[in-house]
């Protein structure tokens, strides 16, 4: 179709020309010269207009090729910088693993749980990984966001402290007073022994010396013999977009 239509054009170009050459004369006896002057000033426009169209279609293929090139450019970049920024945290994790005893693994968040306002986060990291139950969570080097509930072959569920399931035994300030972290939508410490000098602001630790939070606010209840605590966490939820998975220790 788009063959016909430039046929076309051309065909009708040279029409206008030759019609306006019998207008202005007989054709017969229109003189030889100023006929071969029209006709090749018609074959010069012509050819001009084929040439433009050439180099149009030249231009687009270059732009498309530059544009492939970059394209192509662009997701090298990407990758140099993926690969840069893997290459750092590994460092990092050297580094950590040098000040501490511990191992760990990297590892990206995939998903957070629809069903349970995000008390469950899923990480690209599993069994193939050497990646098991109860191992410990970390978001930044040292604060325990949750463990490690179910593994499969390449990613894990993480329960974190903001489901109601979690519970998990803590120790509060120097003087290390025992508690249990009730987990959920605000979680809060239980069983901490009325007598025990415990003071807002204190910090929390899960076993293994794993940074949880410090003390908010104590909470008003009736029984004699325990008091509960708000934990103030330095983080929310919605800022964890990577872990750090304790591969040697389990809670």
């Amino acid at each position: 179709m788009r063959q016909l239509l430039i046929v076309a054009a051309i065909i009708l170009a040279g029409g206008l020309i030759f019609n306006n050459a019998l207008e202005k004369a007989d054709f017969f006896n229109y003189p030889k010269e100023k006929l071969t002057a029209n006709l090749s000033h018609f074959l010069d426009s012509l050819s001009d207009w084929f040439r433009s169209i050439f180099e149009a279609k030249k231009i687009i293929q270059e732009n498309k090729k530059l544009l492939s090139e970059n394209q192509n450019l662009y997701a090298q970049i990407n990758h140099l910088g993926f690969l840069e920024e893997e290459n750092k945290k590994l460092k990092e994790i050297l580094k950590l693993e040098e000040e501490t005893s511990y191992s760990y693994y990297f590892a990206y968040i995939l998903s957070s749980s629809p069903f349970n306002l995000q008390n469950l986060l899923v990480i690209n990291a599993g069994s193939n990984q050497k990646i098991g139950l109860r191992m410990p969570v970390l978001w930044g080097k040292n604060i325990l966001i949750g463990y490690i509930k179910e593994t499969r072959a390449k990613n894990s569920e993480v329960l974190t402290i903001f489901d109601l399931n979690m519970k998990l035994p803590v120790w509060i300030g120097s003087e290390r007073t025992p508690a249990i972290l009730q987990g959920g939508s605000k979680p809060f410490l239980d069983l901490i022994a009325k007598d025990a000098t415990v003071k807002l602001g204190e910090s929390i630790y899960s076993n293994g010396d794993f940074y949880i939070g410090e003390i908010e606010e104590f909470k008003e209840q009736a029984s004699e013999a325990f008091k509960q605590a708000f934990i103030k966490l330095p983080y929310k939820s919605s800022m964890i977009r990577e872990v750090l998975i304790v591969t040697n220790y389990s809670l």
